[in-house]
C-alpha cells in the first residue's frame, strides 16, 4: 500500500511518498517546493494572489504525483 503525506509550512510545502513493507513504511520519494507563504504574511499581512497560484499549482503537482505513483491514501 502506498501513502503520501504533505506538510505545509510557512516556507515550503513538502510531500513524502511511502510504501508499506510488511512491518514498516519505506520512503520512496521526497518532494519540496519553496512557496514562501510566510514572506507575504509577514510583509503584507496576507498571501498574495501570485503566491496562492503557486500553491495551487504545487498541490496539483502533488495530486498528479499521487496518481502516477498509485498512492491509495494521503493526508495534508
Amino acid at each position: 500500500m502506498r501513502i503520501s503525506a504533505i506538510d505545509q509550512g510557512s516556507n515550503a510545502a513538502r510531500m513524502i511518498v511511502a510504501e508499506w513493507r510488511g512491518d514498516r513504511f519505506e520512503i520512496l520519494k521526497k518532494y519540496r517546493v519553496p512557496l514562501r507563504l510566510g514572506t507575504d504574511v509577514f510583509q503584507k499581512g496576507e498571501i498574495s494572489p501570485e503566491t496562492i497560484k503557486k500553491a495551487e499549482s504545487c498541490y496539483q503537482d502533488f495530486a498528479d504525483i499521487n496518481r502516477r505513483m498509485s498512492v491509495v491514501k494521503y493526508r495534508a
